[in-house]
């Protein structure tokens, strides 16, 4: 092996160092984004489940309302029926 293939083998040595100094380099700055995401996850799931809590008695409210719309409409058809009835036999 000539002293020139020895220098150009060393270039590429060299060379493949470099790269391998970014990868770390990238490595490092993605395993400080990867910290920060999970942290803002826990943050966000935090949140969630104090959302889902605090839903809870609107969803209680929102069924009551819906039972009493029921109740209403079929009071409201029953009496419009016996208007309708009266009318009919008087």
């Amino acid at each position: 092996m000539t002293e020139k293939d020895k220098g150009s083998l060393f270039d590429k040595l060299d060379r493949l160092d470099e790269r391998l100094d970014t990868v770390a380099t990238k490595q490092a700055e993605q395993g400080v984004m990867l910290d920060e995401h999970m942290r803002r996850t826990e943050v966000a799931e935090a949140n969630l489940d104090l959302l889902r809590a605090d839903f809870k008695p609107v969803q209680s409210h929102v069924a009551m309302v819906g039972a009493l719309a029921k109740i209403l409409g079929l009071v409201g058809t029953r009496v419009g029926m016996a208007l309708g009835l009266r009318q009919l036999f008087s």
